[in-house]
């Protein structure tokens, strides 16, 4: 009998070994690059039709795992792009929805690269150019590299003469289509077509 007992007490001390080193596993934390990469997954199908995606901030947070903002372009080259934020949280998964931009009304003040094309888009020799495409830019903040990463067929020797005189609160759009190139530049803050 007190061999069994020592056998039993034994065996339990090993389970016990064992849980504590091979037990339930606490959940793994996810990295920001993994919770970037979980919303991605969820965004490809938007993707995969030719939106532009953009992941704008991720951050940890006391009430989820992680809190990530993603910017949502439909039509990004359009004369009426339209623009969504999507606010992810993970730990629980899922999103909040809130539209940016979504008429094609003109705009009194300019923001997003977007609304140039959208007030650009109203004007009628850009609606006339035959299959056009648009890029907008902020002369502020030109950056050639990046011009060409969102706009492969930007003109940047003809972009840049034509922004030599505008004041650096400008946004510039660049057509190009059947009929040639056409460049608009509009005041940041009235929305007002300055050349």
């Amino acid at each position: 009998m007190l061999k069994e007992l020592a056998a039993l007490v034994g065996f339990l001390l090993v389970m016990l070994l064992a849980y504590a080193l091979l037990g339930p596993q606490q959940p793994r934390e996810l990295t920001s690059g993994q919770a970037e990469e979980l919303v991605l997954q969820d965004l490809v199908y938007l993707i995969d039709a030719g939106n532009e995606v953009e992941v704008t901030n991720v951050t940890p947070s006391d009430r989820y795992a992680w809190e990530v903002v993603v910017r949502i372009v439909d039509g990004q080259h359009s004369i009426c792009p339209t623009v969504i934020k999507r606010f992810y949280t993970l730990s629980p998964f899922g999103y909040r929805p809130e539209d940016v931009i979504i008429t094609c009304n003109e705009k009194v003040s300019i923001l997003y690269r977007e609304e140039a094309l959208i007030n650009a888009g109203l004007l009628d020799e850009v609606r006339s150019l035959p299959n056009r495409k648009g890029c907008a830019f902020y002369v502020a903040s030109f950056n050639a590299a990046e011009a060409y990463d969102y706009c492969p067929w930007l003109e940047e020797a003809a972009l840049r003469g034509f922004v030599q005189d505008l004041p650096p609160e400008s946004w510039v759009t660049q057509w190009t289509g059947d009929g040639g190139t056409i460049f608009v530049a509009f005041a940041a803050n009235s929305g007002q077509r300055i050349k």
